[in-house]
């Protein structure tokens, strides 16, 4: 746990905004230096062997410097800084972590990082434009879709997966894509009318 909070107060006090100028190869780019001030290839203060992974983000290429054990939730949140994605139980079970990789919503605690590595992972941060909510997003909240909130980015992107791919999904489709996360709040009712209200908004706008 020691090492865990060490990590941490990397994030907090070096911001991306004030290290995204650097070429330094301690720095990564998206602002963090790589713990311990590790060289990739070295190892740093805590035994960890470092090394550079590349991915796209949100459609932007973005370029790390953790240990390969670490799990792609774990680069989101701790050294990215998006912590959309929760840490709801670390053995995919819950699916607070859904984030969608090539197209495939996944549980990204159980994705290492170096099997992200070159490529495209999207995530809640990525889905609003311009100060506006995405269409999946504002339909959670018109339909009352949001309990606490701590399983809802999980549950967008979930359906997000699913109406990439479909504007028509049936309510087996829906329930189907919905089945890895969990809600222990409420049922499933509100959530799966959501996906349902999504899927006319985004047809509407295609029109």
């Amino acid at each position: 746990m020691r090492v865990k909070y060490v990590r941490k107060e990397y994030c907090i006090q070096y911001p991306i905004r004030i290290h995204a100028e650097t070429t330094s190869a301690l720095y990564t780019m998206t602002g963090g230096p790589c713990p311990g001030h590790s060289m990739p290839g070295q190892t740093d203060t805590a035994g960890w062997h470092m090394e550079n992974f590349s991915l796209y983000i949100n459609g932007v290429l973005r370029t790390v410097c953790v240990p390969p054990q670490w799990t792609l939730l774990r680069v989101l949140r701790e050294t990215l800084g998006l912590t959309g994605a929760k840490n709801g139980c670390s053995s995919g079970d819950c699916g607070a972590c859904r984030v969608i990789l090539d197209g495939t919503a996944v549980n990204a605690c159980k994705v290492p990082i170096k099997d992200a590595a070159e490529h495209r992972v999207e995530t809640t941060e990525g889905l609003s434009r311009n100060g506006q909510l995405h269409p999946i997003q504002q339909a959670f909240i018109d339909c009352g879709a949001v309990q606490c909130g701590f399983c809802t980015p999980g549950m967008v992107m979930s359906a997000k997966a699913l109406l990439d791919k479909t504007l028509h999904p049936s309510d087996e489709e829906i329930r189907e894509a919905l089945a890895p996360n969990l809600c222990r709040c409420t049922g499933y009712y509100k959530i799966e009318e959501a996906v349902r209200e999504a899927a006319r908004r985004l047809e509407a706008q295609d029109r």
